[in-house]
């Protein structure tokens, strides 16, 4: 027992055996706690490998980037083409039409 938690208690106005039993209670508790509460380092570990995961996320997400706008790029490759063969059917159709009506 901390004889340091022991003091702050009973100043505190706690009777001497509540004092202890608070103290023991909590020394309880924190005997449990390494499973619980996270230390600096295990907070340091997990900082390093979230870190290193999302290094790993932002790499994929610009690959998949990459070939959406490769995909996005053919596509609109393949409307302007569509919309260029129309046109040239379109023009064709009334040449044809303005020659029959000579």
């Amino acid at each position: 027992m901390q004889a340091e938690s022991l003091e702050i208690l009973e100043k505190a106005s706690f009777a001497p055996a509540q004092a202890r039993a608070i103290v023991r209670a909590i020394e309880i508790e924190l005997v449990g706690a390494p499973e619980t509460l996270a230390t600096k380092n295990d907070l340091a570990i997990l900082g390093v490998d979230l870190r290193g995961e999302m290094t790993a996320l932002r790499a994929e997400l610009a690959k998949q980037g990459s070939e959406l706008r490769a995909e996005v790029y053919g596509a609109t490759r393949q409307m302007y083409m569509a919309l260029l063969a129309q046109a040239a059917v379109l023009l064709a159709s009334f040449c044809f039409v303005v020659l029959l009506l000579r």
